[in-house]
């Protein structure tokens, strides 16, 4: 999350595809709802449908609602997944039992048509309900309908009423259509009883409708006031699904830190002071050491890659060579079976000599077409190992600069602890340093005595 909203960091989706793959391995449910994300939204990755709805099945198997829900998506309209009306609506209900409430309105969808379950539009109404007080759109204007025209309830005009208000207030274009007809009419008049359900569904095409992606920013950054996106009705009279902005991932969980204890408020001294910078900077030295060592395994990830292309490249040249061999020893014993055949007079043997130079023939083709695709492999190999290099190359490189920032940290930080111990030397060690100061002035001046007097007695006198 941090690499993504440039928290601390600089941002850096590659990066931010990384560590949710690292959580999502070791099968962290939210974590692997991101994943699916990053395959959606291609973040650090290209786009996936397939890799996309793998790791949103893996996230609705570990019971996270979201991907269950995304699941019955995918499932309903068969993006990177085969079409399946039962699992969509088993998807649904997993995640409506968990009170998602767009799965609510979507399961009471499925029950009101009869896809993948049995029809059945009293219990229908009843998720609309669940829906619709947790404030689902499309669920308040499909209650509306329900109330409406009596489907699965008895008929009310004026709570039909209620919800399509409910419903239009958050932008709903049928709801608002709906409740100007019912005012229109007036309540001494009920409608058809006749007409067809026209009641819709939250659905997904495996793609981000307008807008999806930046709903899916805007929930990294900030996923506190991510709210759910709104959604459209059909306004044709036949049940049509409507299309949503998938709400993005919820953020990974963080563990509550305990506030620490109250410390007694004392004048902060220069001392102090410096020592609070040191601490900050040997905090901002761990987390360099900590982005050269991110660096440094993606440095020897991208070399290892490369060494093994660069051995996959020499297999296949030895390949190449043995099967370009193979290739001129078939063509010689070809065309001394043919020398063979000619100088042959008899029949029989003639046409042995034909069948097989047919069958080296074959083998030729064989080989020749083993080859040429052997050289279609070479002619790839050499630009993969030049992207490897580059990556190497990059990867080195800012390895190389974080080690100097590094270096320089800690010299600086080295220079601040010197300059700290001075300042908070304690009264005994301050006292033993005065007895050492005074103990060696006295042996100095002892000496520059010694001193004089051995010049003395070594200087001849002058009588």
């Amino acid at each position: 999350m941090c690499y993504y909203n440039g928290s601390g960091v600089a941002q850096n989706l590659v990066q931010t595809e990384f560590w949710f793959r690292k959580a999502a391995d070791q099968d962290h449910a939210q974590a692997q709802y991101c994943m699916g994300c990053c395959y959606t939204e291609e973040i650090g990755v290209a786009k996936d449908p397939v890799q996309a709805a793998t790791w949103f099945l893996k996230s609705a198997e570990n019971g996270f609602a979201e991907a269950q829900f995304r699941m019955g998506l995918l499932f309903a309209d068969g993006t990177g997944v085969e079409r399946d009306p039962t699992k969509a609506a088993f998807w649904y209900r997993k995640a409506a039992d968990q009170g998602n409430a767009e799965a609510q309105t979507n399961f009471g969808w499925c029950l009101d048509n009869g896809f993948g379950v049995e029809r059945d539009q009293t219990q229908a109404a009843l998720w609309y309900q669940k829906a619709a007080e947790q404030g689902a759109a499309t669920a308040q204007r499909n209650l509306g309908f329900c109330y409406k025209s009596g489907i699965g309830m008895k008929q009310e005009l004026e709570k039909a009423k209620y919800w399509f208000r409910k419903a239009a207030d958050q932008g709903n274009e049928d709801a608002k259509k709906q409740l100007q007809e019912l005012e229109k009419q007036g309540t001494g008049q009920t409608p058809g009883t006749g007409q067809t359900s026209g009641i819709g569904q939250t659905s997904g095409t495996g793609q981000t409708p307008e807008g999806g992606g930046e709903d899916f920013l805007s929930w990294l950054r900030n996923p506190a006031d991510m709210e759910p996106a709104s959604t459209k009705t059909a306004a044709a009279p036949q049940p049509q699904p409507e299309t949503k902005v998938q709400a993005p991932a919820p953020a990974p969980q963080e563990k509550a830190k305990e506030p620490p204890a109250p410390k007694p408020q004392t004048k902060q001294t220069n001392a102090q002071a410096e020592a609070a910078a040191i601490s900050e900077g040997y905090h901002t030295y761990l987390e360099a050491v900590k982005q050269c060592h991110a660096l440094c395994e993606q440095y020897w990830e991208y070399r290892s890659e490369s060494e093994a292309d660069e051995k996959a490249c020499q297999q296949r040249q030895a390949e190449k060579t043995a099967a370009e061999k193979e290739l001129q020893s078939v063509q010689a014993q070809r065309q001394s079976v043919r020398r063979s055949g000619a100088a042959e007079t008899a029949d029989g043997r003639v046409n042995a000599a034909r069948t097989t130079e047919q069958q080296w023939l074959n083998a030729w083709k064989q080989k020749k077409a083993a080859v040429e695709e052997l050289q279609d492999t070479l002619d790839e190999l050499p630009g993969k190992i030049r992207d490897a290099e580059q990556k190497c190359a990059k990867a080195k490189a800012e390895a190389q600069q974080l080690d100097r920032q590094l270096q320089e940290i800690k010299e600086e930080g080295d220079r601040l602890y010197k300059r700290t111990k001075k300042l908070f030397m304690s009264r005994e060690e301050r006292s033993y340093a005065v007895q050492s100061y005074r103990a060696t002035r006295s042996r100095r001046t002892s000496l520059g005595t010694w001193r004089r007097e051995i010049r003395r007695w070594s200087t001849p006198s002058s009588g």
